[in-house]
């Protein structure tokens, strides 16, 4: 994928907030230049300095929230069962992650972390119906389109929570959705400020251990589900071969790749000398010794019984 001039959409209604983004990015261009240039933070009070801190921040939490929509907007295009027709393929990308880190030059970890944010705040339409159909955390949404938590906070609150859907219930889940959701505009039942992402990350693990007291399945459990190996369909005489093994399956059946790719056998005998001299071989072994002088040197029998 390589980074393209913005193209021309005006009079859509995605254009419309293409060219909006555009004429606040040149705005805040000339900001940022000019405070650069002329070195006012530089002078400012203490308070100046946190306002432009807080201003800076929201712009940036709603640019994420733009993000994040438009993310959601990737996955949904490369969810398509033929590769070909995924929006991933067409723009020359082995993933979501990777097209956004790509249009946005974020890291690999920060791209993951808005394609996380995106599942979690979406809304999915109906394939049938074409209704839309609600997002899994629809208060953290809100929350999100407001400006009231970024990227940051609402992977925090998303992470833990969507570890425990399955077990706590749609209901419980939602409670959980709203309270957090009220913790970061500043609504909380305690009266506290905005939660910042740590602080949210906490709650949410709170809530997690409450509405899962009987914690998360061990692992054995887990991975003894996720076992299995599959073969493909053999092409030009290969047979792809995928799956997840456990750890000491593994282990036996590297043992058996190294068994057959790397099989002691000695080739000549200059090998055989030098594995003989070799300090690293160990275990029992015969070496040849001269002629020792017999128990019965007439040649007798070890029993004199027997003898003739």
């Amino acid at each position: 994928m390589t980074e393209t001039a913005f193209a021309d959409t005006t009079g859509t209604p995605a254009g419309d907030v293409c060219v909006a983004l555009g004429e606040i990015e040149a705005q805040l261009g000339q900001v940022s230049a000019g405070a650069f240039a002329s070195r006012a933070l530089s002078t400012a009070t203490n308070a100046e300095v946190v306002a432009v801190l807080q201003r800076a921040a929201q712009v940036a939490r709603h640019a994420e929230a733009l993000m994040v929509e438009a993310t959601a907007q990737v996955e949904e295009r490369s969810s398509s069962a033929a590769v070909s027709e995924r929006m991933t393929t067409d723009l020359g990308c082995r993933s979501v992650a990777e097209l956004v880190q790509r249009s946005t030059r974020v890291s690999s970890r920060a791209a993951t972390a808005f394609v996380q944010g995106a599942r979690a705040v979406v809304e999915p339409v109906a394939v049938v119906s074409g209704e839309v159909l609600p997002a899994e955390f629809p208060a953290m949404r809100s929350a999100l389109a407001a400006g009231d938590l970024g990227i940051d906070g609402l992977v925090a609150v998303t992470g833990p929570l969507a570890r425990v859907v399955s077990t706590a219930g749609r209901a419980a889940h939602l409670a959980a959705d709203e309270e957090l959701a009220a913790s970061a505009r500043g609504d909380g039942v305690d009266g506290a400020p905005h939660a910042c992402a740590d602080d949210l990350r906490g709650q949410a693990t709170v809530w997690a251990m409450y509405l899962d007291q009987d914690g998360a399945e061990p692992r054995e459990v887990v991975a003894m589900r996720k076992r299995g190996v599959t073969l493909g369909v053999a092409r030009d005489g290969v047979v792809p071969l995928r799956g997840n093994l456990l750890a000491e399956v593994a282990g036996q059946l590297q043992q058996i790749f190294d068994s057959v790719l790397n099989p002691k056998v000695a080739d000549s005998a200059v090998a055989d000398s030098a594995v003989a001299d070799s300090e690293a071989a160990s275990g029992p072994f015969f070496a040849p010794t001269a002629d020792e002088v017999p128990d019965f040197p007439d040649g007798a029998d070890a029993d004199r019984r027997t003898a003739v």
